[in-house]
């Protein structure tokens, strides 16, 4: 079976500084590289720093935009896959979302909409409308932004479609990083134990003008929902490596897909 191996980067931006942290991405993605990470992935909103007040209306990038480009081309340079967090302007539609896009070294540039915003989120942002997962290098990967990780059935519905790796960039301002370690530790092993897949999270570090401060933290859990990694530390990738075998072991070992019945469950 495959294996890979992935780097969460607690991700300290410049609000507003686009071109910098764009730079900043960049030699991130290379110093991943030479650990011998094939992905990386970066917190929420990443490259403008969070904010769900509408003046982060200001920074907003289309998708079509010569700097999306440019992650394209880093990827194709690299051979190096990576996840960004931004904050999308739609011109068709005129609404914004908060978007994660992978950007991978055959060409393709993946984006996921987050589908679950908070109440205060949903003042500024739209809500995505599609779940969204992407191969590479023989493993499947479900995309979740922040407060999606709160809904189990998402989780579960990215399992069903074959998930071995739930992918998650955070920026949660709540509380210190031992707090938010303390949260997190609280529910993701459930998630991972449950759906037999790898939890992988990291979340913005910094402050940001608007007042929120991010502690910065990442962590990864096991299909057994054993906590196998764990960082605090800003801009420095935590690596990880995922294992195919470990993930059809755990499913085999437990077969909850097989006995589930959800014709009784009438979810709505």
């Amino acid at each position: 079976m495959s294996r890979l191996r992935v780097a969460m980067v607690n991700f300290c931006p410049i609000y507003g500084d686009v071109e910098a942290n764009l730079v900043a991405v960049e030699q991130q993605v290379r110093a991943a590289a030479e650990q011998g990470a094939q992905l990386v992935c970066f917190p929420e909103m990443c490259l403008t720093g969070y904010a769900s007040a509408s003046t982060i209306l200001d920074y907003t990038l289309c998708m079509e935009s010569g700097k999306m480009q440019r992650l394209g081309d880093l990827s194709l340079k690299t051979g190096i896959a990576f996840a960004v967090g931004i904050p999308e302007w739609e011109a068709e539609s005129q609404k914004a979302f908060i978007t994660q896009v992978c950007c991978l070294p055959d060409g393709r540039m993946i984006s996921y909409r987050k589908a679950h915003l908070s109440q205060r989120e949903a003042e500024t942002f739209q809500a995505g409308d599609r779940m969204v997962l992407f191969n590479f290098n023989s493993f499947t990967f479900g995309l979740q932004i922040c407060y999606d990780i709160h809904f189990p059935e998402y989780s579960l519905a990215q399992a069903l479609a074959d998930a071995q790796v739930i992918l998650i960039c955070s920026a949660s301002p709540m509380g210190s990083a031992q707090e938010l370690r303390e949260r997190w530790t609280k529910f993701l092993p459930t998630r991972a134990y449950d759906n037999g897949c790898y939890v992988l999270i990291c979340n913005q570090h910094g402050a940001a003008p608007s007042g929120l401060s991010f502690s910065g933290l990442a962590m990864a859990f096991d299909p057994h929902g054993v906590l196998i990694a764990e960082s605090d530390k800003p801009n420095v990738p935590l690596l990880v490596d995922v294992d195919g075998e470990v993930v059809m072991q755990a499913r085999q070992k437990r077969s909850f897909f097989k006995a589930r019945r959800p014709q009784i469950y009438h979810l709505a």
